[in-house]
């Protein structure tokens, strides 16, 4: 039987395979090394890409926020010291106003008193036989007084004014102009006023007492003037003579002439002089 010899590099690989083979059963299996993870790769670049992006964003944040607000303190002054300066113009503006104010109404003032009518009443005496008083009003202006109204309740009343006696009379009227230096009269008639009723008015144990006033245009403004007057008798007897003026006395000095006639009835003071009227 003729056989083939096994080749050269036959015979060599044999052995060769084997004693790897039992090198391998012989040797311990080792585990492959294990790669540590490289941090600057993946997702932990991408974080510090975005941390950057944050930083960036929030620095411009800060200076935008900076700049506005260093301009919303520039306009606030702006607008405050404009405000101040147009407070210092209004009130500049209203001082000049009131003072232009004043001197219009000081000149008025002063044109009224030199210029305007000036109407005054002026009270005459008393009528017994037709139980009237006559009133006058005259003019001591520069000007024509018109519109005169007069508005005027008399009344008795005891001397001391404490109590009113019986019903009050009306006298209500308008007058024409009147003109510089004239008078205009007038009779108020107290109707009902009789002998008996006048008697204690002319022993001065009563008086008539005239309240009112009476308004008129002046050539510039209405004027308005009060009338309060009370009525003093004459023929008073004292030992000194005949005693008082028989006419109608302001308010302001019916208590004097009261405290005068009483002196005068009783015998003493004999030395005073009459108040005025």
């Amino acid at each position: 039987m003729n056989l083939a010899k096994p080749k050269a590099s036959e015979q060599t690989e044999a052995p060769s395979r084997k004693k790897q083979e039992e090198t391998a059963a012989t040797t311990p299996i080792v585990p492959p090394a294990r790669i540590a993870p490289n941090n600057r790769t993946g997702t932990g670049a991408h974080d510090d890409a975005h941390e950057e992006k944050n930083y960036r964003l929030s620095r411009r944040q800060f200076w935008v926020a900076l700049v506005t607000l260093v301009v919303l303190a520039l306009y606030t002054a702006i607008a405050a010291y404009q405000a101040y300066k147009m407070r210092e113009a209004t009130k500049a503006a209203q001082e000049s106003a009131d003072n232009g104010r004043q001197q219009t109404d000081l000149f008025r003032q002063q044109l009224i008193g030199t210029e305007a009518a000036v109407i005054v009443a002026d009270f005459g005496g008393f009528e017994p036989n037709k139980y009237a008083f006559n009133i006058g009003f005259r003019n001591d202006g520069r000007v024509i007084g018109s519109k005169v109204s007069v508005r005027l309740a008399a009344r008795r009343e005891t001397v001391s004014g404490a109590m009113p006696i019986g019903e009050p009379w009306s006298c209500d009227f308008d007058l024409p102009p009147v003109v510089p230096g004239k008078v205009s009269g007038h009779q108020c008639f107290l109707a009902g006023l009789n002998g008996d009723a006048w008697q204690p008015i002319a022993n001065f144990k009563q008086t008539i007492a005239v309240d009112g006033s009476f308004s008129y245009w002046n050539g510039f403004e209405d004027a308005r003037q009060t009338i309060c007057l009370r009525y003093v008798p004459s023929g008073l007897r004292s030992r000194f003579g005949s005693e008082g003026p028989g006419s109608f006395v302001s308010c302001d000095w019916y208590p004097a002439w009261i405290e005068y006639l009483r002196e005068r009835m009783a015998g003493s003071d004999a030395g005073s002089q009459p108040p005025p009227r």
